[in-house]
């Protein structure tokens, strides 16, 4: 897709760029999390994902390349909304009632409940508030979609192409991905709200689910040829699980591991029959 429309003029993929720009943002998103904290600010990381978008975009800029380079066209637009929201609804029902399931079979009378909640490892340190509230979360998913979902899925894929296979490139921005939110895990550590055990072992899980979703959202991203499907899909997710939450009787249940889960596998097992189905017609 890329070759077909970049101008020979413009610089070709590279692995190095790729590299350049993983380092960069990385140690943006370090300096962010530990030192600068602006998700203290308004419940999202909103330095990191601007920063993030105007590096990406002033790459383009800079090199007078399109924005569909990384995705970013009308080709397929509303069959690839339609698919990226369909796939992502279908996977948060399947994770919404697979903890609900669960919790009813454990005799924990569970409900669901609305209310806008900010997103922490840590339940005790989850943030909520006002329909105002409500409404940053919401803007701030939209930033944080587009950032990652232009940088991970449009942008490392085009680069990543110098070297790999569409596969390979697939699997190595998601797991970039799974990388790039262990920070997390690792601040709650080092602010002395989980031990070196629970630490590691968060790392390990949010890290692979993370990893999945991003291979995941990589696939459906390359078989529509467009990034709004996954920008839409990635605010969806992020929107709904800040909104709809499930309580016991004896209070909020630590259950949301199984929801994410059950989202995930869904998410992928579904985006691998949409590429299968589309390859046969």
């Amino acid at each position: 897709m890329h070759d077909r429309l970049r101008p020979p003029k413009h610089p070709p993929p590279s692995v190095v760029t790729a590299l350049y720009f993983i380092v960069f943002l990385f140690v943006v998103r370090c300096l962010d999390v530990f030192v600068i904290r602006s998700d203290q600010w308004f419940s999202e990381q909103v330095l990191t994902k601007i920063i993030g978008i105007i590096t990406v975009f002033s790459y383009l800029w800079f090199y007078r390349l399109p924005f569909r380079c990384i995705g970013f066209t009308r080709v397929q637009l509303w069959q690839s909304i339609f698919w990226g929201t369909v796939i992502i609804l279908m996977a948060l029902l399947a994770g919404y009632a697979g903890e609900w399931l669960f919790l009813f079979f454990s005799d924990q009378d569970p409900t669901f409940y609305i209310n806008p909640q900010g997103n922490s490892l840590i339940p005790k340190a989850v943030a909520s508030g006002s329909l105002t509230f409500a409404a940053i979360l919401l803007a701030g998913n939209l930033v944080n979609a587009v950032m990652e979902e232009s940088f991970f899925r449009g942008f490392l894929l085009w680069q990543l192409q110098e070297k790999f296979t569409i596969k390979q490139a697939i699997i190595l921005q998601g797991l970039c991905f799974g990388l790039w939110h262990i920070f997390w895990p690792i601040r709650d550590y080092l602010t002395g709200q989980t031990d070196l055990s629970t630490c590691i072992g968060t790392c390990v899980v949010y890290g692979g689910i993370s990893a999945v979703i991003g291979i995941a959202w990589g696939m459906l991203y390359w078989q529509t040829k467009n990034l709004w499907s996954v920008i839409i899909a990635h605010t969806l997710n992020n929107s709904i699980l800040n909104l709809l939450h499930i309580t016991t009787a004896n209070g909020i249940p630590n259950t949301i591991g199984i929801r994410t889960t059950v989202l995930v596998i869904v998410f992928l097992l579904l985006t691998l029959l949409l590429v299968k189905r589309m390859k046969t017609t």
